[in-house]
């Protein structure tokens, strides 16, 4: 099950169909306003750039195991990965760090986790999600099928930009935290699924 989640690592070796850039404070300060947007810590002065590549999800993917796998992934015919600069420098994997991974993916049922991946050797994170959310935030404010918001916030030891998203049958929620440590040096992701 391990090769059929949408890790970097897993789609290493495909051909990338395109490549782009956007500067990630400035879109989220865009949105801000929205009602699903929600701005809990200051920005950092700092100029952080989102750098992604562009991959096509192969059709058989992972379907029969698509719920514990994240349906919300899946709805993208279109898989985007980045790393991420500041100042012109590249954010290290924050498995240099204390966490000890950059790429973390957990399924649960009812809160309990039944399969956890991780890796320590990527610093790309799947921005999928994320990049539609910023882009299409404007849509997404009217859309009473998406039941989603984004989080901007501080914890104890890393600034984090946090996306939710709960079916509306309640019964999968979905919630992906970029982690951005020691001043902007490192950087981690994790996708978590929790179906009830």
């Amino acid at each position: 099950m391990e090769k059929l989640i949408l890790t970097s690592q897993n789609f290493k070796d495909r051909k990338i169909q395109a490549k782009g850039s956007l500067d990630l404070f400035q879109k989220i300060k865009s949105i801000a306003s929205l009602e699903h947007v929600f701005i809990e810590a200051d920005f950092p002065e700092d100029t952080v750039i989102l750098n992604w590549e562009e991959y096509v999800l192969p059709q058989h993917y992972a379907a029969p195991f698509q719920p514990l796998l994240s349906p919300k992934m899946y709805e993208y015919k279109f898989q985007y990965f980045a790393g991420f600069q500041k100042n012109n420098l590249k954010l290290r994997c924050a498995s240099d760090n204390e966490s000890g991974f950059c790429e973390r993916f957990t399924a649960k049922v009812n809160n309990e986790p039944v399969f956890l991946s991780q890796d320590s050797s990527s610093c790309l994170c799947n921005v999928s999600w994320l990049l539609d959310f910023l882009i299409n935030a404007q849509k997404l404010n009217v859309d009473m099928l998406r039941n989603e918001k984004l989080i901007w916030q501080k914890s104890a030891y890393a600034y984090e930009l946090v996306l939710e998203s709960k079916a509306f049958n309640k019964k999968i929620s979905e919630i992906q935290v970029f982690s951005f440590q020691n001043n902007f040096e490192y950087v981690s992701w994790q996708h978590i699924v929790n179906m009830i």
